[in-house]
Parts: C-alpha cells; structure tokens; sequence
C-alpha cells in the first residue's frame, strides 16, 4: 500500500504512542497481589511491542530511505541504527520494570500494613533472560556498524579544519 509521506509521519506518531501505552500496561501489571485477577495478558502484551517495534524501526527505515530520495531498495546501515536505538530503549524499559514478587509488609520507606502477596508475570529472572537476548542483538548490531564504519570511506575535505 502507498502513502504519502505526511500519512507515514503520523502513523510513525501513532505507532510511537502506543508502543508507550502497551510499555505502561506492562509496567501497570506486571505484578499484581496473589488471588486478584490478571486484568492484563502481560506475555501477550510483549509479544505486541516486539512486533510494533520492528514495524516502527521499517516505518522509520521507509520514511529516511523517502526523505533522502532513495527507493525501498535502500538497504544501508540506517536500518540497523535504527534497530540498535530501539532495542536499547527496550533494554532500559525492561530494566526498570517492578519484578516485585512474594510476600510483603510494604518495605521500609512504606508504611506497614497487613504483609500483601504478590505475583509478577516477569520475574526477575524473566527480566534478565529478556535483557541479555536484546543485549546479544545489540552486540551484533553494533559489530556491524562499527565493521561498516571501518570498511566505508567518503571524500571530505579537511582544510582549515586540522
């Protein structure tokens, strides 16, 4: 399907708001107290923002490949910068999300109360697991970039400048 690049930058908005919604929901429900009910498919919800992500990374892909005057073709190292930002936005999301899972009387800087059982859809170990894939991904990113930026060579002149 074409559009125009006006439609793309606001569907490029659009996608860029709800990947923050579905990154609030899992922020949200990722742990809730032992014996209520999962108002919210957590694991689902993932799944969701990794699709999305990979469509915002090719939306964005499209929208610079249109801007610079290039067709669909274009298949450089912008793509791969792009996916190297996102997944580093992931890594820092799921970094910060509350793990917290058991038995507990609200923590120290809370005020005491009757001790609460939670549960957490991702648990630590869950949180860790998904960070070191992205980081593996990153990784190999960033050995391609860096392997293009040695192997590429441009013209510019540096008089006046040195």
């Amino acid at each position: 399907m074409k559009i125009t690049l006006a439609k793309s930058l606001v569907e490029k908005n659009r996608l860029v708001k709800k990947i923050s919604k579905i990154k609030e929901d899992i922020r949200l429900y990722n742990v809730r107290l032992v014996g209520s009910e999962q108002e919210v498919d957590v694991n689902a919800k993932w799944e969701e923002l990794l699709k999305l992500v990979d469509l915002l990374i090719n939306l964005k892909f499209k929208i610079m490949a249109c801007n610079m005057h290039c067709d669909d073709a274009l298949n450089g190292i912008q793509k791969d910068i792009f996916r190297l930002s996102e997944l580093k936005s992931l890594v820092s999301f799921i970094k910060g999300l509350n793990t917290q899972h058991g038995i507990s009387d609200g923590g120290y800087l809370m005020s005491r109360g009757e001790p609460k059982e939670y549960i957490a859809i991702f648990r630590k170990s869950d949180v860790d697991e998904k960070v070191e894939e992205l980081e593996k991904e990153i990784n190999d990113i960033q050995e391609s970039i860096n392997q293009y930026n040695y192997e590429t060579k441009l013209t510019f002149d540096f008089k006046g400048l040195i």
